[in-house]
């Protein structure tokens, strides 16, 4: 017998007696020894049976483990004592000497599942456990004492040695289906709730939107009054049951009972349950109804859908109420009936139109006008928001902050309306008007549609292939509903004929089309065109309509405007003249700037007489007389203007506003200051440093001011001096030439005054005046 320590300690936490060989020094015991191998064996046994019996005795608790050989590392493959830590192994494998929650005590380890969390332990009964892991018999826990933070090693020795399941939140989720929780009592979805409440990430909700949900958010976790399981919500995100709350609704509930807990009904709201309002009402039971063409709806349950409707739009909240509208404008829920005709069908807000009838015999020549039922007449108010029309509906673009309309915004290609023009401005139903008219229709298109928008029916698009539109290409064009509009013979004569707008002047027109000048214009009307053309060319109207209409007479026109133009060419040949140059625009540049005031000695200054009336009644009655007179003496129309003939310079280039525009937003170079005018857009006077008539070429960007009204008062008609303005332009440098500003420093009417320009701006200032060799035509 050994009774001394050796040098190789045991591993064990309990002594070992036993007939053992030693060496001959009595300091240790032979690893390979045949009879040191068989002892170890039946002390290996001898171990089983201590188990047994403390078992027996009701002393085998976790505290008996911590001494026994668990732990790998001591007792490696092949070593001395290796059978103590097979045998045991082996034991708790096959026979019930592990200790476990509940009654039995002690299990095998094959009826044994490990809880990583008490609260799993407290949920699942023996039974229920054993059938989530489908063994058919309870399985069992371990003891509440026994947790991995206060028994580690024993707890890896059961886990990763012996292999017992470490079950957790995650396992329940997965292993939980509708069979399990339907047969579930109420109390224990109460306690279902409770414990998943600890664990958010399993019933999240997707986010971002398109990522999977929490996966217990897809379990049938939701118990209904009569019984049924239902996942919380459906595939469209909608809530699959409700709360019950102080009134009752059709709505699937959750069983009272459930909802009656705190905890869990916190949960339920935590998991996005709610109340049924009447929203979800109108979203779950009334819309369905009305998208299902085959469904017959009787009167009075349209009645009553239709109070469900208006009751939720009152009663919802603003966010709720806009979700509303949007399902609503497009759910046929509303009887119409097509212009002209008796019989109703549902159609969508998106489509309808409150009757009238210049509005119903416009949309008479097509069958895309639909008109709602008189039983809607006390509902007006609350069907506007809705999308149901009073007016022809008008299909634009709005502009952006610039006061433009982007038409297309993708790399390398931009377009953009200018000044809200939309080149893709359209009215429902108006080709089918135009191209059937009738004295009635028409004046609507002309009054009610066209007119209000004649501003807008042409317009200026520019494209460009960079975002802040250098280099562009600006293109005038018309829109698509005044391509309709021209293209058609709509317009009537006053005999009643119908006709193009190209042939037909404003004075052409009846009496109940309002006289727009503006729309004949854009239409391309006779008169506009013949009056602009007579009054460039000082021919009468009558001379013009003659040679349009003698071809002869206008070849001998062309003929004569043939020699006159050869003489004029023959004549400014001969004249001497010279281009104007950068240097002669430098000198006229200086001289803008240098405008002094007048020396002489001024006149008195006038002094208001105050505009009192001393004799009220005598005044008022000239003033009647006078007026009276001017009316008896009113000349015709016609005898209001005279043709005469004059000289008409080539127009202001409209990129130059643009540019000042996108440079500096409307404000004063001078002062900043500017105003919204009513189309939102900012106020700004062009001012020309060098008139335009000069030469073309200087009407440039850098030849141009971005001034309020009261600084280009001051710069057109007050004092200005500057005498080294050209100085301080060929001085100027960029930023990134090291230069240190971008102003231009002047006297205006006698106070110091700073022009500020951009560096594109004043660049182009720069080269304008640079003397440098020119190419001019002769």
């Amino acid at each position: 017998m050994v009774y001394f320590p050796t040098d190789k300690p045991s591993g064990l936490g309990f002594l070992l007696q036993a007939p053992l060989r030693t060496t001959p020094a009595r300091d240790n015991i032979p690893e390979r020894d045949p009879d040191n191998a068989r002892v170890i064996l039946e002390a290996g046994h001898l171990l089983i049976e201590g188990l047994e019996e403390l078992r027996r005795k009701g002393r085998l608790g976790i505290d008996v483990f911590d001494v026994l050989p668990i732990t790998v590392v001591d007792f490696p493959a092949g070593s001395l004592l290796r059978p103590l830590f097979d045998a045991l192994l082996d034991a708790v494998r096959t026979r019930p000497l592990l200790p476990v929650a509940g009654p039995l005590g002690h299990a095998p380890a094959t009826r044994m599942r490990l809880a990583r969390s008490s609260g799993l332990r407290d949920l699942l009964t023996p039974e229920q456990l054993g059938v989530l892991e489908g063994t058919g018999d309870p399985l069992q826990w371990q003891p509440a004492r026994l947790t991995r933070e206060r028994n580690r090693d024993l707890w890896d020795y059961l886990h990763d040695v012996v292999n017992i399941d470490e079950l957790d939140a995650e396992w329940l989720v997965d292993k939980l289906d509708r069979t399990f929780l339907e047969v579930a009592q109420d109390a224990w979805l109460v306690q279902l709730y409770r414990f998943l409440a600890q664990s958010p990430a399993l019933w999240r909700r997707p986010r971002p939107p398109w990522n999977r949900p929490g996966p217990a958010r897809e379990l049938p976790l939701i118990r209904l009054e009569d019984g049924r399981q239902v996942v919380p919500f459906g595939a469209d995100g909608r809530p699959r049951a409700y709360l019950p709350g102080p009134v009752s609704s059709s709505f699937p509930m959750v069983r009272a009972e459930v909802a009656a807990n705190a905890e869990a009904r916190a949960f339920l709201e935590e998991l996005g349950l709610s109340e049924p309002d009447a929203v979800d009402e109108v979203l779950e039971y009334v819309v369905p109804k009305y998208g299902n063409p085959s469904t017959a709806i009787a009167d009075e349950q349209h009645d009553d859908d239709l109070a469900k409707i208006l009751r939720a739009m009152q009663a919802a909240t603003r966010r709720r109420r806009d979700t509303l509208v949007e399902v609503l404008r497009n759910t046929p829920f509303l009887q119409c009936r097509s212009a002209g005709a008796s019989a109703f069908s549902f159609r969508s807000p998106s489509v309808a139109y409150w009757p009238h009838e210049d509005l119903e015999h416009y949309f008479l020549p097509t069958p895309h006008g639909w008109f709602l039922h008189e039983r809607y007449r006390p509902y007006q108010q609350e069907l506007g928001p809705v999308g149901v029309a009073q007016g022809v509906r008008v299909l634009s673009s709005p502009p952006n902050p610039l006061g433009h309309v982007v038409l297309r915004a993708d790399w390398g290609d931009h377009s953009r309306g200018l000044h809200g023009f939309d080149p893709n401005l359209r009215f429902a139903g108006l080709e089918a008007a135009v191209t059937q008219p009738d004295r009635q229709r028409s004046a609507y298109v002309w009054n009610r549609l066209l007119l209000p928008y004649a501003s807008r029916l042409r317009g200026i698009v520019e494209s460009s292939g960079r975002q802040d539109y250098s280099n562009s290409r600006s293109v005038e064009t018309m829109s698509k509903a005044l391509e309709v509009a021209v293209a058609h013979a709509w317009l009537p004569r006053k005999t009643g004929e119908f006709v193009e707008p190209a042939k037909l002047s404003l004075d052409d027109l009846p009496d109940d089309f309002e006289p727009s000048q503006a729309l004949a214009d854009a239409l391309g009307m006779v008169s506009s065109a013949i009056v602009q053309v007579s009054t460039e060319l000082n021919l009468s109207v009558a001379t013009l309509r003659f040679l349009a209409e003698n071809p002869d007479a206008a070849v001998e026109l062309d003929q004569l405007r043939q020699r006159y133009e050869q003489k004029e060419q023959d004549g400014a040949q001969a004249a001497a003249g010279a281009a104007f140059t950068p240097e002669g625009y430098a000198d006229a540049l200086q001289d803008a700037f240098d405008k002094p005031a007048v020396q002489d000695e001024p006149e008195a200054a006038p002094v208001p007489s105050g505009g009192r009336v001393v004799a009220p009644a005598a005044r008022r009655q000239r003033t009647r007389e006078a007026i009276s007179d001017d009316l008896s003496e009113e000349p015709a129309r016609r005898d209001r203007f005279r043709v005469i003939g004059r000289k008409v310079w080539d127009g202001k280039d409209p990129a130059v506003r643009q540019f000042l525009l996108e440079q500096y937003a409307g404000g004063c170079q001078i002062c900043t200051a500017t105003f919204p005018k009513r189309d939102g857009m900012p106020y700004f006077e062009v001012i020309h440093l060098v008139s335009h008539t000069a030469a073309a070429w200087i009407g440039r960007p850098g030849n141009i001011l971005c001034l309020c009204p009261t600084c280009a008062s001051k710069f057109l008609y007050g004092e200005v001096r500057s005498e080294d303005l050209l100085s301080q332009i060929q001085q100027w440098k960029t930023s990134v030439e090291g230069g240190l500003g971008d102003s231009l420093r002047v006297e205006l009417c006698g106070e110091l005054a700073t022009i500020d320009y951009t560096e594109k701006h004043l660049l182009d200032l720069q080269e304008m005046i640079r003397t440098d060799d020119v190419a001019l035509p002769g």
